[in-house]
């Protein structure tokens, strides 16, 4: 086991900028995706059946 001693020294103030900078980005490139490519969280219902006909072959 280690000890203490030999664990790296962390600047806290600079690793917490970075996170915060990490996750403004991540939230910049959800904005920017299409919606049509974004995961659908809700079911949709129709009130027209589902046709597994394979018509125009």
């Amino acid at each position: 086991m280690k000890s203490r001693s030999d664990m790296p020294v962390v600047d806290e103030k600079k690793t917490k900028r970075e996170v915060e900078k990490a996750i403004a980005e991540y939230r910049d490139f959800l904005i920017t995706l299409p919606i049509f490519l974004m995961p659908k969280v809700t079911p949709s219902y129709s009130l027209v059946p589902v046709n597994y006909t394979q018509s125009g072959l």
